[in-house]
């Protein structure tokens, strides 16, 4: 899966791949790095992105509004690609969201 989340009010520029095995390479504004995502960790990612219907979903899922601190968000998995935003995120995509959001500050902090 290949993950992207630009904008915020910190002009956050955030990239993670996580491969089948569990490796992964970030790229963060002020770090680039890799890491081995454990087991547990990779089998909840691939739970969510099932329990999320990853490949039913629309490609873009927008703002209901323009915001100028809103964050954007592109997800990439087994060749499917869905672009959203801050407030325009798709309930199934929540979770999923959330939980890369986490493996970033676990594994690529900015400090």
């Amino acid at each position: 899966m290949d993950y992207a989340r630009t904008g915020g009010i910190a002009a956050f520029d955030d990239r993670l791949v996580i491969f089948d095995n569990g490796q992964a390479v970030y790229s963060r504004r002020i770090a680039k790095g890799e890491f081995t995502l454990p087991e547990d960790r990779l089998s909840e990612m691939k739970s969510l992105l099932s329990d999320a219907d990853f490949p039913s979903l629309a490609s873009s899922y927008p703002a209901p509004s323009p915001g100028a601190d809103y964050f954007s968000y592109t997800l990439t998995h087994d060749g499917k690609t869905v672009t959203t935003e801050t407030g325009g995120i798709p309930d199934p995509l929540i979770a999923v969201i959330s939980r890369l959001d986490a493996i970033l500050a676990d594994y690529a902090p900015l400090t």
